[in-house]
């Protein structure tokens, strides 16, 4: 039997790429949008599923009089996390699934989960417990995949693959892929108020369209490979052509991402 590929692990160099990709291309806007719903009024937030740091680091050095703390599940994740020195940012390894983690979160005032509910089995739950948990009145922002809004005009066969792609990596690992559209929904049946939503403009009329294709490439590097290469090269091949060839085309697309902010 073939091994089961570790992203974290056999493909560290592509997911720190990525990871720091995202947030040269991004944090101008999820800053925006935190600081539109309560950044400001936070004295202690923490990173559920921070990833390598990058994103917690540059937030940090924005706002040292705000403490820090950016925990991930993944040991080498936090690792690296801790190669990033601020006064203001605390490292440590945790999971949002268990009590420990929950109990800690009663600390903080300021709660964010960037990209971590595409890899929960449980996001209904984890919702639910996060508002049992947390104290009244702390803020939640929420960051993460929307496939409701993956878009490509005019349609074409390759970027219809790529989504097809994110799927079935969803199906197969029990996530739901259309979290995007039901996450106000959860979050007021758990009890969440003030809640706000919107979708980045992450596309080709607004970002730098050679950032956004190599931030698509890779994302299809590393669902093709945690999914065991199940596509096959020509397939592949295929959407490189479509990613290289965007601005010439005139292809109008917009990679799904939604933000989402709540009080408890």
């Amino acid at each position: 039997m073939e091994k089961k590929i570790d992203i974290w692990k056999d493909l560290a160099e592509l997911v720190e790429d990525q990871l720091n990709l995202q947030v040269t291309m991004q944090f101008k806007h999820h800053h925006a949008f935190m600081l539109k719903n309560g950044l400001s009024k936070c004295k202690h937030i923490t990173d559920l599923g921070t990833g390598n740091g990058t994103f917690l680091s540059v937030l940090a050095k924005t706002h040292p009089d705000i403490s820090f703390t950016g925990m991930d599940s993944q040991t080498q994740m936090i690792e690296k996390a801790c190669e990033k020195k601020y006064k203001n940012v605390d490292w440590v390894l945790g999971d949002v699934n268990t009590q420990e983690t929950l109990f800690a979160l009663r600390n903080s005032d300021g709660i964010l989960m960037r990209y971590l509910l595409l890899h929960l089995k449980n996001t209904s739950a984890v919702i639910s417990d996060l508002h049992q948990s947390i104290t009244r009145g702390t803020k939640l922002w929420i960051i993460d995949l929307d496939l409701d809004h993956y878009i490509c005009n005019p349609p074409h066969a390759a970027f219809d693959a790529i989504k097809n792609l994110v799927q079935q990596f969803c199906d197969e690992n029990g996530k739901d892929s259309n979290i995007g559209s039901k996450l106000c929904r959860m979050l007021q049946e758990a009890g969440f108020s003030k809640i706000q939503q919107e979708t980045e403009p992450l596309n080709t009329d607004t970002t730098d369209i050679k950032l956004l294709q190599k931030f698509i490439l890779q994302e299809v590097m590393a669902y093709r490979a945690a999914l065991q290469n199940t596509m096959t090269d020509q397939e592949f091949n295929k959407i490189k052509t479509f990613i290289d060839t965007l601005p010439q085309s005139g292809t109008y697309l917009n990679y799904g991402v939604t933000l989402v902010s709540a009080t408890a």
